[in-house]
């Protein structure tokens, strides 16, 4: 008996792999035969592990992945409906289509799916996909956070803090922060970090303030990079260091976060910790510039090029700089012979 079991179990697991093409057993997957053989099966599971393995592996191969996604999502697969809209999203496997990603993400949201009510919450607060509607925005947000979805949570915080979709709440934002930080949340961390710094919802605390900070930052996350580069530099809620200060901002410029290179600039401008540099700070605000998408950070920069050309004894170029400031942000920057006539007005002898 023991030998005719063995036989059969032998004989349907044979049967199983004849199941999968060769192809699919060449093809580099580290997933079980077993698993390959579910999925070539027709099981949701399988299918959508398929549709993951095919994404986030090494060779990645978006097409395979939006297959088994789909045959998966097409039972209902709620994982799998949530991986096909962010599919849609990205134009992974398939075209661009904001309003395919918004119907899928509502399909796994109406499973009761966390991530992709989430999802499906900042479809509706960007009018990504749908017509625009905050009150559904925080609705989705809220179910999802009932769940303790961390992006939820801060999402939700963020409705509270500004008033999106209810009425503005800093006690909640900071408590929704609080459990999104404590699952990780670098985004979150940073924030509650900030209630700290300024008292919104919570009481002062600095010294929690920078330990959150910190934390986020230490988690790549730009903002807070920033943020603590800062706090070294002025010597705020820690011990000046400015090597340290100057790590920071670096490592917050790798991530692209553009004020960052500003920050550089003043200091190699200023020399505050290292050799006066004028052509180091130029470097570092035509890096910004050459990076950089929003209009009002881009007149931000363009206004310190043009101060950084002023020191030089470059009139004419900060005036082009000044321009284009003002061009793109005029409520903000005055026109550049404003600019240049209250500079001279202020350091008469500063250029000849």
């Amino acid at each position: 008996m023991k030998s005719t079991f063995s036989i059969r179990k032998y004989t349907s697991l044979l049967l199983s792999l004849l199941c999968i093409p060769l192809s699919a057993l060449a093809d580099g997957s580290s997933l079980s035969s077993k698993t390959l053989s579910d999925a070539w099966s027709g099981k949701a599971d399988a299918q959508y592990e398929l549709g993951q393995d095919n994404e986030t592996r090494e060779d990645t191969d978006y097409d395979k992945a939006f297959e088994w996604y789909s045959k998966a999502a097409q039972q209902n697969h709620a994982q799998a409906q949530c991986a096909i809209g962010y599919c849609y999203m990205f134009a992974r496997g398939c075209d661009y289509s904001p309003s395919k990603a918004a119907e899928w993400f509502e399909k796994a949201a109406q499973q009761e799916f966390a991530p992709a009510q989430s999802a499906l919450g900042r479809c509706y607060a960007n009018g990504f996909g749908v017509k625009k509607d905050l009150k559904k925005a925080f609705y989705w947000q809220e179910k999802a956070a009932s769940y303790g979805e961390k992006d939820a949570q801060r999402e939700l915080g963020i409705y509270y803090a500004n008033g999106i979709g209810t009425q503005p709440d800093q006690a909640k934002a900071a408590q929704l922060y609080r459990q999104a930080s404590e699952q990780g949340d670098a985004d979150a961390s940073y924030r509650l970090g900030l209630c700290y710094f300024s008292g919104n919802g919570i009481g002062i605390d600095s010294i929690k303030g920078i330990q959150l900070i910190r934390k986020s930052a230490e988690n790549d996350y730009a903002p807070a990079q920033y943020m603590l580069a800062r706090c070294l530099l002025f010597g705020q809620a820690t011990e000046r260091d400015l090597s340290q200060a100057r790590r920071w901002y670096k490592k917050a410029a790798d991530l692209g976060y553009n004020l960052a290179l500003n920050d550089l600039a003043y200091i190699y401008a200023d020399g505050i910790g290292v050799t006066s540099s004028l052509n180091q700070a130029q470097k570092y605000i035509d890096q910004a510039i050459d990076s950089e998408t929003n209009p009002h950070l881009l007149a931000n920069f363009f206004d310190s090029k043009g101060e950084f050309y002023i020191r030089q004894r470059e009139p004419q170029n900060a005036f082009l700089m000044y321009k284009h400031a003002q061009h793109l942000w005029p409520d903000v920057y005055d026109d550049a012979e404003t600019e240049l006539s209250r500079y001279f007005a202020d350091s008469p002898d500063s250029v000849p």
